[in-house]
């Protein structure tokens, strides 16, 4: 498994996609809910690999360098979601639980994906191949990692 530690920086901007959705939860305004959601799930996604999200109160976005990184986002923003209180809050944090696995199975996949177009076709496309290397890099350790389709873990170290 590869090293599932964040900067501190992406922890702490992930932290306060967090605290700003439970605040908008707290107000009832369901736009707000809707985008501070919208918002936790973009750092969970491609979106954040190629564009970034705006962080409310930061001069930067969060961005993410490789697949390896959102998947630990993902990860992370699911182990750190405050504890329901209530019933509603419950079913609220079921939610977003069910969108994070949703989308961390497709980071599993792309990941898969990305991997073996690497290994197998791009002998002869260096600018492919260090494309995928980067996205496949974990962001903490360097190493270049990938998932086989059986989801073994695999180095190309």
């Amino acid at each position: 498994m590869p090293n599932a530690r964040l900067t501190m920086d992406v922890k702490n901007k992930l932290d306060c996609l967090i605290n700003s959705l439970y605040k908008q939860y707290d107000t009832k305004n369901h736009e707000k809910i809707e985008s501070a959601l919208a918002n936790v799930l973009k750092a969970c996604s491609n979106t954040c690999l190629e564009n970034g999200v705006p962080i409310k109160g930061k001069s930067n976005k969060l961005t993410m360098s490789s697949l390896w990184e959102i998947k630990h986002a993902c990860e992370y923003v699911e182990k750190n979601l405050p504890e329901a209180n209530t019933c509603e809050m419950y079913g609220f944090n079921s939610k977003i639980k069910s969108e994070l696995n949703f989308l961390l199975k497709g980071v599993e996949n792309r990941i898969k994906i990305e991997w073996e177009i690497l290994n197998e076709g791009t002998r002869n496309n260096p600018t492919l191949r260090d494309g995928l290397m980067e996205r496949l890099r974990d962001p903490i350790d360097g190493h270049v990692l990938g998932l086989t389709k059986n989801g073994a873990l695999e180095s190309n170290i």
